[in-house]
């Protein structure tokens, strides 16, 4: 279906479409009530404050005995620990079930066989709001939204809290409406709605950013190809954060409209949204949901809280009302994060890049299978590593001291000055403006100095660093690639 069907479709939703009476909602309230219903106050645990505690409450209504079940609409950003919290949600089910919590997705597939609940909300968000014209389809969008419905019909029936997950909704644009917003709160209607963002500050998060635009994720096509067939260039990290930190986003007079124009970066465009243009990804999606949309409850979790309580305990502990158990088991668990570093995998891709382009005669070979064997070759290293590192140790000494996943790559650091300054004072301008924000936890203590600190901790180790792929090409990784070539490979790289 083309977009302007689809715009139609969505402007002109009114109310739900062929739902059965017994599930049609009634308004959430009496509209001439003057107030409104009691909501649960957040209980922020055990070393957070008061104000943290009772972030945006409205004022109670004496005359209503009991609180609406709460929807947690946890919105991202992208690349903000989103999947750590939506693999707790989906590990810790039932426990949150005995707090009164149903999580409905989105269930990430490393964990889907473990999962008991309903893993709904997915399909009925992304049938409806998908931004692609070729995968959108009305009739589709309407079964998954009744499907959907009737599962929350029986959880507002029972009176339980639900929570959905989805850092999409901050960037897909078609939510980004009033009329894409009408038909999202209709459907959640009878929940009192609160939103739960999360911060990351901007050199962190910029490079998170980076390493996941450059994977050859199944949406990724401009990875498929290499550069010279229209796929995209990989650059350094110091190289995308010069082009990002440089660029203006500004008007598209070519098309005479108010849209913000892409970021073409060599092959990859990048909306605005996702938080590469002049406003950080928080802030722009705090904006959207509470003054764009109305919602008044809104969260900020904070992973830079100065007393190390990570974002995963401020999700169970201090945004969900009650969540006792939940939260006391997670307090006593061990690795909550689910970390999926793609450090590697993007120095696998330049690695790649850089072959293709000094060896003609892999001229034939695909780039996602030149890939795949650069990666064998990562895999390699890592255990050649790991076993020199623990030579001599027992099993359980070497788990200790060695690093397993660990790749000592030889690194390029080509950020110059001026670039690393202009990603400073951005992110200090960026959390100086989030630290505005209603609702962010955890924020006493926060400092210039602090983020100061953090930031030099970071350019000491070397985290912005990339990969020298000459360098790398010329010892163990040019071998081990094309050993029958070994004399030409580096007679090239002289």
């Amino acid at each position: 279906m083309a977009m302007k069907q689809q715009d139609e479709y969505i402007r002109n939703y009114h109310s739900p479409i062929n739902i059965p009476p017994a599930i049609i909602t009634s308004e959430i309230n009496d509209l001439s009530s003057s107030s409104s219903s009691s909501i649960p106050e957040i209980s922020a645990g055990d070393d957070s404050s008061t104000a943290d505690a009772q972030i945006n409450a409205p004022e109670k209504n004496d005359s209503t005995q009991q609180s609406k079940p709460l929807l947690i609409l946890h919105v991202g950003p992208p690349k903000t620990a989103t999947t750590t919290i939506q693999d707790a949600c989906t590990k810790y089910d039932t426990l949150l079930q005995s707090d009164q919590y149903h999580y409905l997705g989105k269930v990430n597939w490393e964990y889907a066989d473990k999962f008991k609940g309903d893993e709904v909300f997915r399909a009925f968000f992304y049938a409806c709001y998908n931004p692609s014209p070729e995968i959108y389809n009305a009739e589709k969008c309407e079964e998954e939204r009744v499907k959907f419905k009737l599962i929350l019909q029986q959880h507002l029936d029972a009176g339980h809290n639900v929570i959905a997950s989805d850092e999409s909704m901050s960037v897909f644009e078609i939510l980004n409406s009033k009329s894409g917003w009408k038909m999202f709160h209709e459907t959640f209607d009878g929940f009192h709605i609160r939103v739960v963002i999360a911060y990351r500050r901007y050199h962190e998060w910029l490079l998170s950013m980076y390493r996941h635009l450059y994977i050859a994720a199944p949406y990724h096509l401009y990875m498929r190809e290499y550069p010279d067939n229209g796929g995209a260039v990989v650059p350094t990290f110091a190289e995308f954060a010069q082009k990002v930190l440089s660029s203006r986003w500004e008007k598209n007079k070519a098309n005479n409209d108010d849209e913000e124009q892409d970021l073409v970066l060599d092959g990859v465009e990048a909306r605005p949204t996702i938080g590469l243009g002049d406003e950080h990804a928080t802030l722009h999606t705090y904006k959207l949901f509470r003054e764009v949309f109305g919602l008044e409850d809104v969260v900020i979790l904070n992973h830079h809280d100065v007393n190390k309580r990570n974002i995963l305990l401020q999700f169970m502990c201090d945004a969900l009302p009650s969540a006792h158990k939940t939260c006391a088991a997670l307090k006593k668990a061990r690795n909550l994060h689910s970390y999926r570093s793609l450090s590697h995998t993007v120095a696998y891709e330049l690695i790649t890049q850089r072959a293709y382009e000094l060896y003609p005669e892999l001229a034939d070979v695909k780039r996602r299978k030149l890939f795949l064997h650069v990666k064998e070759v990562g895999y390699a290293a890592m255990h050649t590593q790991y076993m020199k590192c623990g030579k001599g140790l027992s099993r359980e000494e070497r788990r200790r001291k060695c690093n397993m996943n660990g790749i000592d790559f030889p690194l390029v650091c080509d950020m110059d000055g001026d670039v690393e300054t202009l990603l400073l004072n951005r992110t200090k301008k960026y959390e100086e403006e989030v630290k505005q924000l209603p609702g962010l936890l955890h924020r006493d203590g926060m400092s210039t100095l602090e983020l100061e600190e953090s930031f030099a901790s970071a350019v000491q180790s070397k985290t912005f660093c990339s990969v020298d792929v000459d360098e790398a090409l010329r010892g163990f990784w040019g071998n081990a690639l094309l050993r029958r070539q070994q004399r030409k490979w580096q007679s090239q790289l002289v």
